[in-house]
């Protein structure tokens, strides 16, 4: 069964956001067993005859025909997942997706004061003094943890055909608080059992190696560790393990310098690091 919404069907629609593909609206009549609130994702007229509603239906099916309901229940608590395409007179419009829980923002202090907004994994890619004067305080422990569930969620992702693809500071959130989670938004852009429903586009600063093949457990491999020594080093541009803090493991070390060192086949899949990411947190524990 294609799972399919009416536009209008949707009720009274109110603008949250919007960005350079289309606008993002709260859709109050949308109910879902796995989320209290869901958002309606409308494509600009001009983007829409370059989406591929085919392969795009194929994220809301992932859900409905083939996870288990434990597994449905994970991946809507840390994605921004489509559950449904919307048609409006018969045509592909976009698709309802869940909106992103309350956990997932944070309050930031700047010059111009404190603000509410998503905590995207930027905020955490900055020198230790740049973090406290922002209001941000985070432990290595926090750090590892944070890795370890972006590895998780990866390594749950690829097992279901998933590759994020651009994975980067701005599409990534994270929460401290009640416990250390990861969230992914954008996931439309995602490609699924090796298709994409937009082209694949990459973020600067966070490309593959040039030649590889995009959105592939590759290169989903090779940005986890591009964010893991980032956010150790607390640096949003190096590339050079050299910049890893010592107080990192040696199996830590080995792992971000694998992953960014070694051939696209040879690289440290997301499985192994939530292991090293496990060592690392009991060691920073118990010093």
């Amino acid at each position: 069964t294609r799972q399919v919404i009416a536009r209008e069907r949707l009720g009274v629609l109110a603008k949250i956001g919007q960005g350079g593909q289309g606008v993002v609206y709260r859709a109050p009549n949308v109910k879902t067993k796995f989320a209290t609130s869901m958002v309606y994702k409308e494509y600009k007229a001009a983007m829409r005859a370059g989406v591929d509603f085919t392969a795009l239906a194929a994220m809301p099916a992932l859900v409905e025909d083939s996870l288990s309901y434990a597994e449905a229940e994970r991946l809507i608590s840390s994605a921004a997942w489509p559950c449904a395409l919307v048609e409006d007179g018969g045509a592909s419009t976009g698709f309802v997706m869940p909106a992103i829980p309350d956990e997932f923002f944070i309050e930031l202090t700047t010059v111009k004061g404190v603000s509410r907004t998503t905590a995207e994994f930027q905020h955490l890619l900055n020198h230790s003094s740049v973090l406290a004067a922002r209001g941000l305080n985070i432990t290595d422990v926090q750090r590892y943890s944070l890795l370890r569930e972006v590895a998780s969620a990866l390594a749950f992702l690829h097992k279901h055909g998933v590759c994020v693809g651009d994975i980067s500071p701005k599409n990534l959130l994270f929460s401290l608080t009640p416990h250390e989670a990861v969230y992914f938004i954008d996931c439309d852009a995602m490609r699924i059992n090796a298709v994409s429903a937009l082209p694949q586009m990459e973020t600067p600063g966070w490309d593959s190696p040039s030649g590889e093949e995009r959105a592939t457990i590759y290169t989903d491999s090779y940005k986890l560790g591009l964010l893991a020594l980032r956010l150790l080093a607390g640096d949003h541009d190096t590339k050079n393990p050299h910049h890893i803090p010592a107080t990192a493991t040696d199996l830590l070390r080995q792992i971000i310098t694998d992953t960014l060192t070694n051939q696209p086949h040879q690289r440290p899949l997301p499985e192994a690091w939530t292991y090293v990411l496990g060592h690392a947190i009991e060691h920073a524990q118990h010093p």
